[in-house]
């Protein structure tokens, strides 16, 4: 029998609207800044700030009234049932897995 393990340290990415999957973080995922233990956005200028751009303001919730998920965009207000396709909701995090016997 086999044992299935899911790699700590190796992922890669996969966009659910455009079937796009890819090794490298996508930049509306923001990165990981080490120092300050938190997350920022390089913007249109390459230039870092805080602030996460709109596409990257977007929350899954589930609408109790139509039993499904809907997505809401906290800077523009916009509320949409797919995942806008260059959204940070479109992204899925996946570990690598690896075979052990």
């Amino acid at each position: 029998m086999g044992w299935t393990v899911k790699s700590s340290t190796t992922v890669f990415y996969h966009n659910v609207v455009t079937a796009e999957t890819t090794r490298q973080r996508p930049a509306v995922l923001g990165h990981f800044d080490e120092e300050h233990n938190a997350t920022y956005y390089v913007d249109e200028k390459n230039e870092t700030t805080w602030d996460a751009p709109e596409n990257a303001a977007w929350d899954e919730s589930h609408s109790a009234e139509h039993d499904r998920v809907y997505f809401h965009n906290e800077k523009t207000g916009d509320v949409v049932w797919e995942p806008p396709a260059d959204s940070n909701v479109a992204w899925h995090t996946h570990h690598d897995e690896m075979s052990e016997f």
